[in-house]
């Protein structure tokens, strides 16, 4: 059955052979063709006959203008119907008379008496032999007529001289001759081997095209279906932190209202769900900041010990109300990345592990591992099905909450823990088995700790923040939200002017210049907050402080605010933070 098969590709084997043969000419005819002649030609001048010389070269140029004509003409010519055989009978033919112009040069190079010179034009010829089997072997008429033609003529030279060493070089060449034969045969062989292997593979490439291109129209669709749904999110995230961010400066201004105990505990209990929707919500943000690149490692030596007794305080009330057993084990160890994105892995993996043990231990351990620091989340869950392990750093990917909890949040803190992980180009490991646990590690390098810089200030507390008189006009095309902000600053004792767009905040600043902007990063008619600061910037003439405030998620947006270069908050945007934000950049505080 092969045999029948290969001799069906026979015509399609020799024109691949052909095609081997033309295309890797090029340096053979610099080398062999142009350099080593000249070579030649000027080692022996003044030692063999001039007449003789000249005619050489001269037929070895004009053998290669010839043999230059026909492979450009190779080249050109349209390869699916040249006929094989006739091109194959072509390049014989130079071959051959390649072969006879080296041979006459070898036969009449040699020169009684001088062994250097002799030397000399047999390393030439061997070497001449030798260079043509890479390229040459792929057709085997062709490698046997050169190196007999051009060898067999200087053996039988060699054996005509007297000298005993003289012959046993004659018979040596003519063994030689039978070696480069014999290696191009294997290598032949393997070169014929490859080619009925490579129009084998072709009917296979030709099966599997279609489930390619099938394969392909899936994935399109795929990538269409996640675009659609990324976009839908990140409207829906828009559309909804806007009622959110004015329900959250409701809510902060009924709390400094609220006298009785029952009304204050009702406030909490909502101010607390605002608290759970904006941990969501956030949760969005901050893959959508991710996949934007905003988010940008600060690399810096510092301590894991204090990062550790953070996020194990906070997820300790947690712990209790689940009567879990929550424990470190740590020591001052000195880690060189970034403590923010660190901080949230470690509290993402400690809160997942928390989430999802219902009973028995959590233990969060640190120790120096293979020239690293190793931070690892032990759990007593229910573990992780070996299937389900690269699943579960998908989006939106939950284990066991079918019914949508939102106690279990949105299923991505570890798509962000990946996303993370791979912002700072550490490892993480799992390691689970079901009914028993599971461990996340991470590994990050040592530190220096006489690099370690003084901890961060703490940003100013909210009640340290003194606005009283301070003048802010906000910026926002929705009304509700307007009515909030201006509930809540003029609770802080600021004056507030409000602008629903950029015209109505223009017709504010000509009457008086507000000591902070605060501008809402999408407007009405493709307007944005940082287009509002630019107008009244330049009608004021000078530089007012602002800060964007943003529903949006859409990373293309996120990019945009954040190039911007103005301060921005997230809705729903907490008091507390707003109003340190302020007080960071009005003048007047």
């Amino acid at each position: 059955m092969m045999d029948k098969k290969t001799n069906n590709l026979e015509p399609q084997i020799l024109s691949r052979q052909i095609h081997l043969l033309f295309n890797q000419a090029f340096s053979f005819l610099v080398i062999g063709a142009v350099i080593v002649p000249l070579l030649v030609v000027y080692v022996l001048w003044g030692i063999v006959d001039r007449d003789v010389l000249l005619s050489w070269l001269a037929a070895i140029f004009i053998l290669n203008t010839v043999r230059a004509i026909l492979f450009r003409k190779y080249a050109k010519s349209d390869k699916s119907v040249l006929d094989a055989r006739l091109w194959a009978r072509y390049f014989t033919v130079l071959v051959f008379i390649s072969g006879v112009i080296w041979g006459f040069g070898g036969f009449s190079f040699i020169q009684t008496g001088q062994p250097l010179v002799n030397a000399f034009v047999i390393m030439i010829s061997v070497g001449i032999a030798a260079g043509n089997i890479p390229w040459q072997s792929s057709y085997a008429p062709a490698i046997t007529t050169f190196t007999l033609l051009s060898l067999l003529p200087l053996s039988l030279r060699l054996a005509l001289e007297q000298e005993r060493i003289y012959l046993v070089l004659a018979i040596s060449i003519v063994l030689y001759s039978v070696t480069v034969l014999m290696i191009s045969r294997s290598v032949q062989r393997l070169i014929r081997e490859s080619i009925i292997l490579r129009f084998e593979q072709s009917e296979l490439v030709e099966d599997l095209k279609e489930e390619r291109d099938k394969a392909t129209q899936a994935s399109n669709m795929a990538d269409a279906a996640n675009q659609a749904k990324s976009n839908f999110l990140a409207a829906v995230s828009h559309d909804l932190r806007q009622p959110l961010h004015a329900l959250g400066l409701f809510v902060s201004n009924l709390k400094n209202k609220a006298k009785d105990t029952i009304h204050v505990s009702t406030v909490d209990k909502i101010d607390s769900l605002l608290v759970g929707l904006e941990s969501m919500f956030n949760g969005l943000l901050d893959i959508s900041r991710l996949d934007a690149g905003i988010i940008k490692p600060d690399f810096r030596h510092f301590d894991i010990a204090p990062l550790i007794d953070k996020v194990f305080g906070d997820c300790q009330q947690e712990a209790q109300s689940k009567n879990i057993n929550l424990r470190k084990r740590h020591r001052k160890l000195i880690v060189y990345s970034d403590p923010v994105l660190v901080e949230r892995i470690i509290r993402n993996l400690m809160t997942n592990a928390v989430r999802h043990t219902q009973s028995g231990s959590v233990l969060v351990g640190v120790r120096r591992a293979n020239k690293c620091v190793r931070v690892s989340i032990w759990d007593t869950g229910p573990g992780i099905a070996e299937g389900q392990v690269q699943k579960i750093y998908d989006e939106y990917y939950q284990l066991k909450n079918p019914e949508r909890d939102r106690n279990k949040g949105l299923g991505l803190g570890l798509a962000i823990v990946s996303r993370l992980v791979e912002q700072l180009d550490i490892s993480i490991e799992l390691k689970s088995t079901l009914a028993k646990g599971s461990c996340f590690s991470i590994n990050l390098p040592f530190g220096d700790e006489e690099k370690v810089a003084d901890a961060p200030q703490q940003p100013t507390s909210i009640k340290t923040v003194t606005l009283d008189g301070t003048t802010i006009l906000v910026i926002d095309d929705d009304t509700s939200i307007l009515e909030g902000m201006q509930t809540l600053l003029e609770s802080w004792g600021c004056q507030v002017m409000l602008a629903e767009s950029i015209a109505t905040a223009l017709e504010h600043v000509t009457k008086k210049i507000p000591d902070l902007v605060i501008a809402d990063y999408r407007l009405r008619e493709n307007q944005t907050g940082m287009d509002a600061m630019n107008v009244i910037n330049k009608q004021v003439g000078k530089k007012i402080p602002a800060v964007l405030v943003t529903g949006d998620t859409d990373p293309d947006r996120l990019r945009e605010a954040q190039d911007s270069g103005l301060p921005l908050l997230h809705k729903p945007v907490r008091p507390a933070k707003l109003r340190t934000m302020i007080g960071r950049l009005n003048k007047r505080s």
